[in-house]
């Protein structure tokens, strides 16, 4: 995970892999970590995916430093 606080819009909302990106860890850690309900991802009916809030990223983040 990275040292620094990762660059996102707070409101904005950021797809499995780019949010992966931003934290810099992989998606399949980024899934598991929503499994182990330590991050919380919406959940788009439209098409099935998985998008994190800004705001949820930054306190995934914080939650490791």
């Amino acid at each position: 995970m990275t040292n620094t606080k990762p660059d996102v819009e707070t409101k904005g909302l950021y797809s499995l892999a780019d949010a992966a990106k931003k934290l810099e860890i992989s998606k399949t850690t980024l899934y598991r970590y929503t499994q182990k309900k330590i991050a919380s991802a919406i959940i788009m009916k439209r098409n099935n995916r998985m998008y994190f809030t800004g705001e949820e990223l930054v306190r995934i983040w914080g939650a490791s430093y």
